[in-house]
């Protein structure tokens, strides 16, 4: 499904063909893509590929197309390898891998400043920069879409190109990169890659296995909040800063903190400091500390690994960095649209790739509200189990069909055969070819039943 080449000079090189032949050449790799950061490709290749020798450091550029979707999953230049000799005597290189918005790093922006200028002007002016210092064409990257609508003063001081949009745009005005290799490579500055899709993820269907993991490096239950210094007069009569800071205690019967009622129940009383150095007075203050508690929540990461089933022709559409999806696992108490920020793709396994979301913020309650571990241990045992069979079926139907070709082709043979009428053992040969392989259909036929019987009763419901 992922077709892998290699260019030289613009001479292409397939090193993974996507073919049943036995003798296509192959590789084994992982892409890793992300959101404003350089999508990256490791594989290994092998001596007897035909692109073995044909790969140079910093010059050899790498395509990985997707057939099914026709889309490009990576576009960049091919660096460091890393050779390996195995006991068995097999030789082969890794590679790594960057994509093209690394070429952006090859450039350094010299002292240069602006004055009022907007955000699209100054991105167009550092790759006309960057433009102009390249040699090579295929680094070259144009303006594209820019829907951030700022305007402020920049200065350039001997950073790379790639340094200067990170912190003089993306740190500040927000926004998402995004890529276009067309007749050139555009560069396009978005408010937000990506789309809602209507592709749902939820077990019994494409999820294979979850993680959840609760951040509490820096959570606590009960807050000390603290305002703005308490000023005093030296012996001069100047007035300074003390260490003392105003509290809510006078408002709030003495006490200078308040709970996270939720918290507390759940993790016990956790001591953190809050300081507001705005608030110049205690009722300020109250009033910013109940917003505060108010608002509290935990950020948890999601990680699914969730099956494509667009590569199986079952979902409308298939998984893309940026995008969101509708996530829905009752027994997590998980319900809402989550954005998938990172895709690890197995060039060899598409089955394999998994996904992860961005963080979603969660109270307490919402939390703590999965704790069967009965139900779940049996919701996941049920989904993988469905995963698997479909996955089986797949594999059987392809066997019918190389089957068949095969039967096909030999039937091809018929004329000469009966032409040579005289040869005993090819006739004698051919019908028991026919024989075995007509027993083969049949015998995957009715594996293909069976497991289409097990499939209806688990996604009735029933783990039997």
């Amino acid at each position: 499904m992922y077709q892998v080449t290699i260019l030289n000079d613009k001479k292409e090189t397939v090193i993974n063909a996507v073919s049943t032949d036995k003798d296509a050449p192959r590789v084994t790799g992982n892409i890793k893509q992300g959101i404003n950061s350089f999508d990256s490709f490791t594989f290994t290749i092998y001596s007897n590929n035909p692109g073995y020798s044909k790969i140079n450091p910093f010059k050899t550029l790498v395509k990985v197309l997707n057939t099914k979707t026709k889309k490009y999953e990576f576009v960049g230049r091919i660096l460091s390898p890393s050779e390996e000799l195995q006991e068995s005597g097999l030789f082969f290189i890794s590679y790594v891998c960057e994509s093209a918005l690394a070429y952006l790093v090859d450039s350094i922006q010299r002292y240069e400043s602006f004055t009022n200028i907007s955000v699209k002007d100054y991105l167009e002016k550092l790759l006309d920069n960057h433009n102009n210092k390249m040699e090579e064409d295929f680094k070259k990257i144009y303006l594209g879409k820019v829907e951030i609508d700022e305007n402020s003063d920049f200065v350039n001081a001997y950073e790379t190109t790639y340094d200067n949009i990170n912190t003089k745009l993306l740190n500040i005005f927000g926004g998402e990169l995004s890529l276009r290799h067309e007749d050139k490579i555009y560069l396009d500055y978005l408010k937000q890659t990506g789309r809602k899709s209507k592709t749902k993820i939820m077990l019994k269907k494409n999820i294979k296995s979850m993680s959840r993991k609760l951040n509490v490096d820096d959570f606590g239950t009960r807050f000390i909040f603290t305002g703005a210094k308490i000023k005093s007069k030296d012996n001069d009569g100047n007035e300074i800063d003390t260490e003392e800071c105003i509290t809510i205690a006078n408002l709030n019967n003495g006490h200078d903190y308040l709970d996270y009622k939720d918290g507390v129940k759940k993790f016990g009383i956790i001591e953190k400091t809050v300081n507001f150095d705005d608030a110049e007075d205690a009722e300020t203050l109250l009033k910013k500390a109940n917003e505060y508690i108010n608002s509290i929540s935990i950020p948890t990461s999601l990680s699914l690994d969730a099956v494509d089933l667009y590569y199986l022709g079952i979902d409308f559409d298939s998984f893309e960095v940026g995008n969101y999806y509708p996530v829905y696992i009752e027994i997590f108490n998980i319900d809402y649209d989550a954005r998938v920020i990172e895709k690890n793709i197995v060039i060899e396994d598409p089955s394999s790739n998994t996904l992860t979301f961005d963080d979603k913020e969660l109270d307490i309650k919402t939390y703590s509200a999965n704790k069967n571990k009965n139900i779940v241990n049996n919701v996941e045992s049920t989904s993988k189990n469905i995963i698997e069979i479909k996955q089986k079926v797949i594999r059987l139907e392809t066997q019918v069909i190389n089957t068949e070709k095969q039967v096909q082709k030999t039937e091809k043979q018929v004329q000469k055969i009966e032409e040579n009428s005289g040869s005993y053992v090819t006739v004698k040969t051919y019908n028991a070819f026919v024989d075995s392989n007509s027993k083969k259909i049949s015998e995957i036929d009715n594996k293909i039943k069976k497991l289409d019987e097990r499939l209806s009763k688990l996604e009735g419901g029933s783990t039997t």
